[in-house]
């Protein structure tokens, strides 16, 4: 978990110097939440057995780093 923690965090983190968020945000705390949607995502969809959820929920969470990243959404 420490390593895509740390992986994830440095990718961030070279997108936020490019790309400053638009809101605050604690880029660790981002780079854990993939691992939580991804983990989530799986239960769910195994719960469910629908395997289409997981790349579903990828979706939302990839939205919303565009959305935090994106320099003008005109």
């Amino acid at each position: 978990m420490g390593t895509w923690r740390s992986r994830l965090g440095e990718q961030l983190r070279r997108v936020a110097e490019r790309y400053p968020p638009r809101l605050e945000v604690d880029l660790e705390s981002l780079a854990d939440a993939i691992t939580v949607v991804f983990e989530g995502a799986f239960i769910v969809s195994r719960t469910y057995r629908e395997p289409a959820v997981v790349a579903q929920q990828l979706r939302h969470y990839r939205n919303y780093l565009d959305l935090l990243f994106s320099p003008d959404l005109a």
